[in-house]
């Protein structure tokens, strides 16, 4: 059985994750959801690490930017796609 790229989406918006998140299940990936840089962090560090990482650069308490210095510290090779949204 071929295994499905595992992608982490990060974002503190319910609205952003779960119709993205739904897509790319459609699409075939495997997709994890953390609301928050320090989650992320904890689910690279515990789980089967993803391929793939969409981190919002916009959240409250740890921002994407520091996600991303603390990502590239424990993995300088994982492909991080930085992304935000704004409602207006």
């Amino acid at each position: 059985m071929e295994e499905k790229t595992k992608i982490l989406l990060v974002d503190d918006e319910p609205d952003f994750l779960v119709p993205i998140a739904f897509w790319l299940n459609s699409k075939g990936y495997e997709v994890v959801v953390a609301s928050g840089g320090e989650k992320a962090l904890d689910m690279i560090k515990k789980e089967k690490k993803p391929q793939i990482v969409f981190l919002d650069i916009n959240m409250p308490g740890m921002d994407g930017l520091e996600t991303l210095k603390r990502i590239r510290k424990m993995d300088k090779n994982l492909s991080v796609i930085m992304v935000t949204a704004y409602a207006d």
